[in-house]
């Protein structure tokens, strides 16, 4: 059918195909826009009811006007073939996603509150799913939720002038997201069924592969009948243990042991993974240029081949990243001692496994994964300029989660040292082409400097060297080290070891070069500026604002650290607040702000977010007295923490948003009234 015209849509190109439909892209010259055509088989067509079912599935969806479900533009039930129009949505689909990387909690999150909230609104209307897993779950471009596909949806109350179309004893939907109720092919199928699905997703998620598995649908839908529910924590032993709790529940035998409505059951998961919402879901944005060596169809398969970096050119490109190299050799060799071969190698690929999740979800990619090591980068693709410090991050939840989590399992309680070494280093690497069509691989002298420092480092350590370091002063509490040399390299290399991350309103800015201070040179006028107008400030209690604007690497930055060393310095009692806006922030509400509060009240990013509601009370207290939880509250709401549960906040969602903004507003600026006297 492609270049040819269905009605007044023109097919352009094939998207995808299944064993009903296939659906195409399409222009709609009219009203100048791309769109999606769902087209039923001729084949279709001859099977009892087909034509019915794809005129009710256009129905259903129409009477479903949800911002995440796929909406219907047009549909044509007298044409050969039949069609459906629908919105084109060009960010894939959740399996696209899942197949291919491991998500962090938040995000996870993001995608349970959305696909809820479109299912319990098709519920509420009397219509079950029944088919809800990965693939027709779609995304945007930027990263929005969109349920489709509801050819299978049982009405729970039939349209009018309608019979069901199902019989009693047929089940429907896909047998790895079945519900035993459908695989019994129960004559009545309620919401707890999409509930289920959803649960078997959320399980996929989390490990990285099905709770069930069998060679034929039919051994497939047995198991989901009868055999108990698996441990997810088991599979993948850096989840909270309370996510078992949750998936026991939701993945109940019976129907009326599930949760009552979809939203119940995430919230349940959110608060059960640290409760936590990403407001921009950025792997969800980018995952169509996330390496696909971490995550595959089944997430813990130990890789014993190098990884590649997709591109989408074939040309050698040169870029600065920072590289992180695990070396876990010593961990096998004492394993060696007490376990066989089989119990070892099951020992590092969950050691390995859980090192690559925690890499992926602090944006990294792992380009090098074998048995005892495994290697990663930051700013392959989208170079950042806090990726060094996402790669410590990185480091040091590794060290942490591999000892306190995983670890026990196969160590000594007396252990206190974990012998792994890490090490980091930032430097210029080449994508090179592969012989995989569309595919790179990295080389350079930085990939090999960084694996000769972690050889060399001592066990239990993380080392980086000068060009990591330079890079992140302040920000971790780090200590020099004697310096190393390398074979091949006449200087040596100058080494740090990072202890762990500092509180945001403690970290340093040290501006120089090579981490020492130098002096300012260039920029006393304007700095002149800033201090007479702070003193003009204090002494008239006028607010004064002063716009900085300049080219990039002028020294706007350093203009401020001298401004804050100086306010450090007066004999005025000075509150300082100050924050930073990121590129990566530029699409999420009041992301200045809340990094504002965030600096002040000593947020840090790896708090809980029971220990970030903490801070944020008693840091507004401070300000607003006691009896301030309310203020808080609203104050927090705006700026993106998640007050979602407190009483002030569910009476004021019931009103628009713009009212719930003005009133959280108003109390943010009342707060920096009562901070300036």
């Amino acid at each position: 059918m492609i270049n040819s015209k269905l009605g007044p849509y023109e097919i352009r190109a094939e998207i995808g195909k299944g064993g009903m439909a296939t659906v195409y892209r399409a222009y709609q010259p009219a009203v100048d826009r791309d769109v999606a055509i769902k087209v039923i088989h001729n084949n279709g067509l001859a099977e009892p009811n087909a034509a019915e079912r794809f005129q009710r599935e256009a129905q259903i969806i129409a009477r479903l006007e949800h911002p995440h479900i796929l909406p219907v533009y047009d549909f044509n039930g007298t044409n050969n073939p039949p069609y459906i129009v629908m919105r084109l949505l060009d960010g894939g689909t959740l399996r696209d996603v899942i197949d291919h990387k491991a998500l962090p909690f938040d995000e996870i999150g993001y995608i349970l509150r959305q696909t809820a909230s479109a299912l319990d609104y098709a519920h509420s209307r009397g219509i079950v799913h029944r088919d809800v897993k990965p693939s027709n779950i779609l995304l945007d471009q930027v990263g929005n939720i969109f349920v489709a596909d509801f050819g299978m949806a049982h009405l729970v109350a039939p349209l009018a002038g309608q019979n069901t179309l199902t019989l009693d004893g047929t089940a429907l939907g896909t047998p790895g997201y079945m519900a035993p109720e459908q695989g019994l092919g129960a004559s009545t199928i309620t919401a707890q069924a999409d509930i289920y699905a959803l649960g078997v997703m959320l399980f996929e998620m989390l490990t990285g592969e099905l709770p069930y598995y069998a060679e034929s649908s039919i051994a497939l839908m047995l198991k989901h009948i009868s055999e108990p529910i698996p441990s997810a924590y088991n599979q993948n032993p850096l989840l909270p243990r309370a996510v078992d709790t949750v998936l026991q529940q939701a993945l109940a035998k019976q129907p009326e042991n599930r949760f009552v409505t979809v939203t119940a059951f995430a919230e349940a998961v959110i608060q059960a993974l640290g409760g936590a919402v990403a407001t921009i879901p950025i792997h969800l944005v980018h995952h169509q240029t996330q390496i696909d060596s971490v995550a595959t169809n089944d997430m813990s398969t130990l890789r014993d081949t190098v990884p590649v970096v997709p591109d989408s050119t074939m040309s050698e490109q040169q870029r600065q990243v920072t590289v992180l190299f695990l070396n876990l050799i010593e961990i096998e060799e004492v394993l060696f001692e007490t376990r066989d071969e089989e119990e070892t190698a099951l020992a590092m690929k969950a050691l390995t496994t859980a090192a690559d999740r925690i890499i992926v979800q602090h944006g990294g990619i792992v380009y090098e994964h074998t048995r005892q090591t495994v290697q990663a980068a930051w700013g392959i693709e989208n170079a950042g300029e806090d990726d060094a410090e996402r790669a410590i991050n990185a480091a040091l939840t590794i060290r942490q989660s591999l000892f306190e989590t995983i670890a026990p399992s196969y160590w000594s309680a007396s252990d206190e040292i974990l012998p792994l070494r890490i090490a980091l280093h930032t430097g210029f690497v080449l994508q090179q082409p592969s012989s995989q069509h569309g595919k790179r691989t990295l080389a350079g002298q930085t990939l090999n400097i960084v694996q000769k420092i972690a050889d060399l480092a001592a066990i239990g350590l993380i080392l980086v060297t000068q060009s990591t370091y330079r890079q992140v002063i302040g920000v971790f509490d780090m200590f020099p080290q004697p310096a190393i040399r390398i074979r091949g390299h006449k200087e040596l290399f100058e080494v740090y070891t990072v202890e762990r991350a500092r509180p945001r309103a403690f970290r340093l800015s040290t501006r120089g070069i090579e981490g020492i201070e130098t002096k300012t040179i260039g920029r006393d006028a304007e700095l002149k500026t800033l201090q007479e107008s702070l003193l003009l400030t204090i002494e008239d209690r006028e607010t004064q604002m002063i716009t900085c604007v300049g080219d990039a690497g002028i020294g706007k930055s350093r203009l401020l650290y001298e401004f804050s060393k100086w306010i450090d310095g007066i004999e005025h009692d000075v509150i300082l607040f100050q924050g930073r806006a990121v590129p990566q922030l530029m699409k999420q509400p009041y992301a200045l702000l809340r990094d504002v509060l965030a600096f002040r009240f000593e947020i840090l990013d790896s708090d809980s977010l029971s220990t970030a509601r903490e801070k944020f009370e008693t840091g507004i207290a401070v300000f607003m007295g006691a009896d301030s939880a309310e203020k808080s509250h609203f104050i927090g709401h705006l700026v993106g923490i998640d007050f979602s549960e407190s009483p002030y906040i569910k009476q004021i969602l019931r009103f628009d948003c713009p009212i719930c903004n003005l009133l959280c507003l108003s109390y943010f600026f009342h707060h920096f009234n009562i901070a300036g006297f």
